[in-house]
């Protein structure tokens, strides 16, 4: 039996795609990417204009009351920037995993195993070096899914790393 066309809901933007009264899971998830990526950038934004005083809250004598304040709030931004961009990476590699595995011809077994989130750095890298398989057996494209994804897991901590860095504090007295 089949089922009864729903309605689109009115508070569905238009934006997002909607059939047979579901909303389609490549939307989903394209949401979550997105939102994830709009709000990294956006903590990225005010941990930058915090640090260099260029915001209008930092002219605030209690926003900037003592150094480890100061510290305090750029650390809470850059954490939540971290969050927030390892959301982004993580929906972003989902979308495409699940966009190449509905594929009429599908992927390989290998590159399914570099974009799956299960697959942790260790055998990422192994799958990088081509361990496992004879070296004509791997190939090229897997390899560099798995170096990208490498190089977006580390970007992660690394730009909290980079934010909190260079920190020049003067005594004034």
């Amino acid at each position: 039996m089949p089922r009864s066309r729903r309605q689109r809901p009115a508070w569905l933007p238009s934006w997002v795609p909607y059939k047979d009264g579901r909303y389609l899971g490549l939307a989903k998830q394209t949401i979550l990417a997105w939102s994830s990526t709009i709000l990294a950038t956006a903590f990225f934004l005010m941990t930058v204009a915090y640090a260099t005083r260029t915001a209008r809250l930092s002219s605030e004598s209690f926003m900037h009351a003592s150094q480890s304040n100061t510290i305090l709030v750029l650390r809470v931004l850059s954490e939540a920037h971290g969050v927030f961009l390892a959301g982004a990476v993580y929906s972003t590699f989902e979308v495409v995993q699940w966009v190449l595995v509905s594929r009429p011809e599908g992927i390989q077994l290998p590159q399914f195993l570099a974009l799956q989130s299960s697959t942790g750095p260790l055998g990422l890298l192994a799958i990088v070096l081509g361990q496992g398989l004879p070296a004509d057996e791997w190939p090229m494209k897997p390899r560099v899914m798995s170096l990208l994804r490498l190089v977006a897991q580390a970007i992660v901590p690394l730009t909290g790393v980079l934010i909190m860095s260079k920190n020049g504090f003067r005594d004034i007295w």
